[in-house]
């Protein structure tokens, strides 16, 4: 009673004497309740306050999927509707999260890097414009650009003078555990052995535990790492004002530095003996630098040109120092303020090519950034008047001539090679992608079955706690049941009782092995749990999904790397679009003048002065067809198109959804590649064919005289595929070809012809792909006018234009919907210029056009067409798409007008 009513006493005093410091603190607190509960957790003092706070941000707002999701529907991840609640992209989560980068506690570090690099990755913060509405998209570019940007430059530094730190630690321990090794050999007499062995193993003992903790911390450090470079990449591709306010006297030494210290620990023989070295985060972290430097020397012109010099002026060697592990004594030949000269990048990124114990997109970032420095020297004709010395800038490009037809296209000809049994080469774990896929389904049958028990356990526990039962109920039954089991126990017993002694001893005998037999059966029932348990299905196809990654990125990366090195230079933009978007009326048509078709000539003449191919171009158009890239790249697209027919899965395996999306990105990118090929001035197309196990792969029946030939028939014989999502990426490139390879206009057969037509007047074979089949339809409506410019038959004109009367006629009643629309906009477009392409001329099948009253399709489905293009426009503002479709427009108006006079 005393002490209860001391304690009131003492509580009173203190509500009744308020000091200043309980003031202040009172005013402190007043304050943080405006804040975010949120953002006080992630600023609080205790370190697990701060860990579990961003646990719970990793699994909400900036899980890759809700961020994906709230990026698609462009609203926020959480609910709107409270006016205190965060959104992904608000300005003070993000400064908040910025500020953790540099905590002291790394695992806080590094999921607070991993939040950032999920919003810069899969947040869409800077996508779109920036208007009223989209306040917090600007208040994000800003923070990203002004807070998280600089924060990554020194977390990335702090993180490289520690791995460097721990790298020495971990030189000496094992420089330690060899000299201790020494000594103990050294040892002769009996006693001396004893004592030196006790010695030994203490020693021993204490070394491997210091390694161990260094092995620990340089995982935490380099996993640290890796994200953070992983956030600064994506900030480069996807900021445009990040890469602005970058300093390259600062951020591209580090980022060298960072690349060739992580294959330095790579190549290090002491630190390749550490256990689960291939899932090891420096590996990701020498990925995610050489992304960087990708991305940051990727068509930055002004970068290149201006900032990095030819040559430094007192450079030896020009080698950045490679003092990762325990080698402090050796420095860098370049400062941490100091740009690497071209020589001296170029000459570092061939040993990061040359390394096969990297991965394959490391090595193939590292050949995008030396050809992005070839795209601004010797493509786009670097400005060499503004260079001190014009013979250095030849010497760089012809360095960097060098490097890409010695270095990157044999590496890249590795990539796209097949086997014999003509499957796609297998990733860095050196298994097929078919057997990657059919590990996952069977690993997603385990982890259905194990929802499947769990959810029927957790329908028995439910249905058990719904009855209710007493606690002497369930005993009660519990004793009836072990009744009945010693019963049947004694009746047994008494059956063996009447068995003769012989047969007795016989028994002892069996149950003595019985029972070694069931002790040997239980202990490899319990090696067998140890191994189920540590081998978790989750675990493991989380390793294979990451396997498959890597080999998709990989190739979607080189097909990229040669697309563009098939482009040529860049093309100015063109900025002579009309402001007002409204429709040209009939009345008040703008009619073609003598200054229009001036300004005609003039681009034309222009743009084949751009399209010339330079001596240095040429060499290396003839490197890639003495690699046989195209062949290979053909036969690559091939094997994916049939990959996942080849798969022939049962009624009850399905593949995962990522499987296709990967594989229609890869076709995708591939469709893409092989076109910007096809248009470049490449040997292979005019020269004979080769590589014979090409043929025999893609067209075995069909007779092919040279490059353009062997593609020709391996696309026909593509055309046979029922799966629309795959054949649009078909008729992609079969339209390329004819475009840019004349000769392949004559070899188009009738059976093919009557294979295009069927293919555009019929439907898709399945729900929910109309988009792909208008953009089939008008490939082929593409390439009937191509094939139509060439001299034919006037009953294949005749054939030829039905089936384009027939097709607009379905077009002009599509407009259900705003998608409807814009379908039926997309395939009418096409068919009106293809058919002024084909009845313009002087040379014109006027007899077909009068037959099959083409005018009066013209004039009948015309108002269809601008009324769609006004629904369109009231919904969707696309000013490249409206002004393509306007024109067109016009033009049909004017082809009516001229066909009629």
């Amino acid at each position: 009673m005393g002490k209860h009513s001391k304690r009131q006493r003492q509580k009173k005093a203190k509500k009744q004497t308020p000091s200043l410091n309980d003031t202040a603190n009172d005013a402190t607190d007043a304050n943080n309740t405006t804040e975010n509960p949120i953002l006080t957790k992630i600023r609080h003092g205790d370190p697990r306050v701060r860990h579990a706070a961003l646990v719970a941000l990793s699994g909400t707002l900036y899980d890759s999927a809700a961020l994906t999701k709230a990026s698609a529907t462009n609203t926020a991840t959480n609910n709107t509707n409270n006016s205190n609640a965060l959104r992904h992209n608000d300005a003070s989560l993000l400064r908040a999260l910025s500020e953790r980068l540099l905590d002291a506690d790394i695992p806080c570090a590094i999921i607070a890097a991993g939040c950032l690099s999920n919003h810069v990755s899969f947040g869409g913060a800077f996508d779109g414009d920036v208007t009223n509405s989209n306040v917090s998209s600007s208040s994000s570019l800003e923070v990203s650009s002004q807070v998280i940007l600089p924060i990554l430059l020194q977390r990335i530094r702090l993180s490289w003078g520690t791995c460097r730190e721990l790298a020495d630690k971990l030189a000496k321990a094992v420089e330690n555990s060899s000299s201790s090794g020494d000594t103990t050999s050294n040892a002769n007499t009996m006693s001396n052995k004893k004592n030196a062995n006790k010695k030994s193993t203490t020693t021993n003992n204490t070394n491997s535990q210091s390694m161990d903790k260094v092995h620990a911390s340089l995982r935490e450090q380099w996993n640290l790492q890796s994200l953070s470079l992983q956030t600064l990449a994506g900030l480069i591709e996807n900021c445009p004002l990040a890469v602005q306010r970058l300093s390259a006297e600062s951020t591209l030494p580090l980022l060298l530095k960072v690349l060739y210290g992580a294959l330095d620990f790579i190549d290090n023989d002491h630190v390749n003996k550490t256990e689960e070295w291939s899932n090891h985060p420096v590996y990701d972290a020498a990925s995610n630098t050489a992304r960087a430097l990708h991305s940051l020397l990727d068509e930055n012109v002004e970068l290149i040109m201006n900032k990095i010099p030819i040559m430094m002026n007192n450079s030896d060697d020009g080698v950045i120092g490679r003092n990762c592990i325990g080698n402090n004594s050796s420095s860098s030949s370049i400062g941490e303020q100091t740009i690497p000269d071209v020589n001296t990048i170029v000459k570092e990124l061939t040993r990061v090519i040359s390394n096969q114990k990297v991965t394959d997109t490391t090595r193939l970032h590292a050949c995008g950034a030396i050809l992005s420095l070839r795209k601004v020297f010797i493509e786009e004709q670097g400005d060499a008047a503004n260079r001190n010395n014009v013979v250095h800038h030849m010497q760089v490009c012809q360095t960097l001539q060098s490097c890409t037809c010695t270095l990157i296209i044999p590496a890249l000809h590795a990539l796209f090679s097949f086997d014999a049994n003509n499957t796609i080469v297998g990733g860095t774990n050196n298994s097929s992608p078919k057997t990657m896929v059919q590990q996952m389904i069977s690993l997603y049958k385990v982890l259905r079955d194990q929802r499947q028990d769990e959810a029927m356990e957790s329908e028995i526990t439910n249905e058990i706690n719904t009855r209710k039962e007493p606690a002497r109920v369930i005993a009660r039954r519990q004793k009836e049941m072990k009744a009945k089991k010693q019963g049947a126990v004694v009746e047994n017993n008494d059956k063996n009782n009447k068995v003769d002694d012989a047969v007795d001893t016989m028994d002892e005998d069996k149950k003595e092995d019985n029972a070694t037999i069931m002790v040997e059966d239980d202990s490899n029932t319990e090696n067998g749990k140890a191994v189920s348990e540590s081998s978790d299905p989750s675990e493991e196809l989380e390793v294979i999904m990451q396997y498959w990654r890597e080999l998709c990125t990989s190739q979607k990366l080189a097909l990229e790397l040669v697309a563009n090195l098939c482009s040529g230079p860049n093309e100015g933009d063109d900025d002579d679009e009309p402001e007002d978007m409204t429709m040209y009326d009939e009345e008040n048509e703008h009619m073609w003048d003598s200054d229009d078709e001036a300004k005609l000539l003039e681009g034309m003449a222009t743009s084949s002065s751009q399209n010339a191919v330079s001596p240095m171009d040429r060499e290396m158009y003839g490197c890639m067809a003495s690699h046989h890239l195209a062949e290979q790249i053909l036969v690559f697209f091939r094997n994916w198109m049939l990959f996942i027919p080849g798969l022939a899965l049962g009624d009850d395996d399905k593949y995962p959804l990522l499987i296709g999306e990967d594989v229609e990105e890869l076709l995708s990118t591939c469709a893409l590649c092989l076109g910007n090929m096809m248009a470049s001035d490449i040997p292979t197309w005019t020269a004979p064919v080769v590589a014979k196990e090409v043929v025999s792969v893609t067209c075995p029946e069909a007779t092919v005289e040279n490059g353009s030939g062997l593609f020709w028939w391996s696309l026909v014989s593509l055309l046979k595929t029922r799966d629309f999502s795959s054949l649009v990426h078909v008729t992609t490139v079969m339209l390329s070809l004819l475009k840019h390879q004349v000769n392949t206009r004559t070899l188009a057969d009738a059976p093919t012809l009557d294979r295009l037509l069927n293919l555009l007047l019929c439907a898709p074979n399945n729900e929910g792909n109309d988009a792909t089949c208008s953009q089939i339809h008008c490939n082929i409506i593409a390439m009937l006018g191509v094939l139509c410019s060439n001299p034919h038959p006037e009953s294949v004109n005749a054939r030829v234009c039905s089936a384009l009367m027939e097709k607009m006629r379905s077009a002009s009643g599509q407009s259900n919907s705003i998608e409807d629309c814009k379908q039926s906009v997309l395939i009418m477009n096409e068919v009106y210029n293809v058919v002024m392409d084909i009845y313009g001329g002087d040379d014109a099948n006027d007899k077909v056009y009068e037959q099959q009253d083409v005018s009066g399709h013209l004039t009948r489905t015309l108002p269809a067409f601008k009324r769609s293009i006004k629904k369109i426009l009231s919904v969707e503002k696309d000013k490249e798409e409206w002004v393509v479709w306007n024109e067109t427009a016009l033009n049909v108006s004017r082809f009516i007008k001229f066909k009629r006079e």
